[in-house]
This record gives structure tokens, sequence and C-alpha cells, in this order.
């Protein structure tokens, strides 16, 4: 198949979330079953400080508003294709930073999507056309809104890493997104006094995808989402547990074990739990389950599930160690 990933990070060049690691992983594991495979993101500072040699292409895309993007391209060790966009006026440099201002992000979400939405629809003009489209989280998934202005009907599949991220703006932001708010087609996006992107977007996406089950029930709570909820209500989302990239986290050749082990032979799990157990002072059944959180952040999804089940799991005998650089 011939797929298109969207995102705003990605992991060796700009790890700035789960995001970032998730469709570093996803990359990789879709070249090994054969894809043919087009990473779009923004040319962020991150790439060639990192060493990425680009080349950038003659011909810019002309964009609404008589503005221009100009597209970059380079080679994964994958074999995957990275494409950077990048655009006079903006700073793509934002899309990940939590503490800007909406009235500020909003233009740079405006204009990433339009560019994003241009590629796509040139491309779709070419003889490799698109088979399915990946949007991750909502800074990337208001391409939707733009391919769908545009007539464009290739499937999209929206994975939502982090439900936080909602992309929540005032009215009078919506228009720097590219978003007419009197449009019959705004009304899935109007929450309160302002709009949503990911509930807007939610109805649009023809799969939802989610990093586990327990995350999917918990974004249908209204205790924990509010009003999104009620979106995903409609859009159930699908989970897919992320499981372990071996390329990064291998037992076998990871030098920092203690001992190391594989899926053949596991007996050394046992002696690095119990070498850990010992640096810590922890003094129970090493038969029994431990759970080990590392950098944990307050509103975690499997931090919270945990605590929730805090009780049981410790009737169960199990131990729990959560470490955090981040005071209590």
């Amino acid at each position: 198949m011939n797929l298109l990933l969207v995102a705003t990070d990605l992991a060796h060049f700009v790890p700035r979330s789960e995001t970032a690691e998730a469709v570093s992983s996803l990359e990789r594991a879709l070249r090994l079953l054969g894809h043919d495979l087009t990473l779009v993101l923004p040319r962020l500072a991150g790439f060639e400080s990192a060493g990425l040699m680009v080349a950038r292409r003659l011909t810019p895309l002309s964009l609404p508003g008589n503005v221009e993007a100009h597209v970059y391209e380079a080679s994964l060790p994958s074999g995957a294709r990275l494409v950077l966009l990048d655009s006079s006026g903006v700073d793509w440099n934002l899309l990940g930073d939590a503490s800007v201002p909406a009235e500020t992000l909003a233009p740079v979400w405006g204009r990433f999507s339009d560019a994003v939405a241009a590629l796509v629809a040139e491309r779709g003009e070419s003889e490799t056309a698109l088979d399915v489209i990946h949007l991750h989280d909502a800074s990337a998934g208001f391409v939707l809104h733009k391919l769908r202005q545009r007539g464009v009907e290739i499937p999209v599949v929206l994975t939502v890493h982090d439900a936080a991220r909602s992309g929540e703006f005032s009215v009078e932001s919506a228009s720097a997104l590219g978003l007419d708010t009197n449009s019959s087609g705004a009304a899935d996006f109007r929450v309160g006094s302002g709009v949503s992107v990911l509930q807007g977007i939610l109805p649009l996406a023809d799969g939802v995808l989610v990093p586990s089950a327990s995350y999917a029930t918990a974004l249908e709570s209204a205790s924990r989402f509010g009003a999104l909820s009620t979106a995903f209500h409609g859009n159930p989302a699908v989970g897919v547990l992320g499981g372990v990239d071996h390329a990064v986290f291998n037992p076998s050749t990871d030098t920092a074990l203690p001992h190391r082990y594989d899926a053949e032979d596991t007996s050394n799990k046992a002696r690095c739990k119990t070498k850990l157990q010992e640096e810590l002072g922890l003094r129970f059944d090493v038969a029994f389950p431990l759970f080990f959180f590392d950098d944990a952040e307050p509103g975690s999804g499997a931090l919270e599930l945990v605590v929730s089940n805090l009780v049981s799991i410790v009737r169960l005998g199990a131990g729990i160690v959560i470490a955090s650089s981040r005071p209590p």
C-alpha cells in the first residue's frame, strides 16, 4: 500500500512527546511489512541540527491567501521518504509547545494543515496516488478538515496519542486556523464559547486509534474529558497497544542490563529484577510482579490506571516503583 503519515515531531530528530516515539516505531514497522511510506512533518530546527541532509524541491506549493510552502525531501534509513514543509511568516517550532497562547498557535496550525492538504492534492494527480493517510494527534489531524474542504476522499486514520492536546481555540482564533465558524461544517468544532479541533475532526475520520483499550474507554468518560467524551461516544476509538521497539529496547543487547536475556531464555530477567530490588532496598518476593514507572508524569493514562487500582495491586503482593524528576 501507498501510505502517508503526518505528524509534528519524530523521534531521533524532534522527540518532544510520546507521539514522536510511536511514529518512529510505526514507520520502521510499516516498511518491514513492505509498504511504500512517506512521512510529512514541519521543517523543524531539530532535523538539520541532527545532521539530516535534505534537498529543496524547486516548485513550491500554492496555499490559500496567496502564500507558498516549500518542500524539502530526504530518505530515512528504513527506506521511507521524509517530506519537510516550510513556509515564511510562521514558526513551525511552536507546534509542539503547550505554553504558546492559542492566538499565536492558530495560524501555525492553519498554515501547516494547508501545506499538507496541498501536498496531498498534488500527489493525487500523480501516478503515485495514496491509499491511506494516517494523522497523529490534533496538531496534524486538522489536515483532515482541509482535505475534506478540497474534496479529497482518501481514507484517513486518526491516532489520538493524547486527547488533552485537543487544540482548543477561541472563535476569534478559529479564522486564523482557516475554520469558518459560520459554515455548516463547523458545527462539530464548537465547544462552549470556542472550538475544539479534535472534537471537530473525529466524525470526519474513517478510523480512530488510541494507545490502549483502557484509554479508549476513558475517553468516553465525561468526568475526565467533558464535552469531548460525547464526540468519542459517536466515534468509538480502537485501542492498539504500542508494544516494545526492539530497535531501541532490546534485552539481548542492552549494555545497561546486569544480565541479558531473550525470548528463548528469559531466566536472566529474574536476575535483573533481583538486582533492581537490591539497589532500591525492596524486600518482597521476586516472583511477584513489579510495576516500574520511569519519569512518570501527572495525567499519564498508564499511571492513572495503576493509581486507581492501587489497593488491589498491593493486596496481590505486587511492588510499585514510581521514578520522577518532577517535584510531587
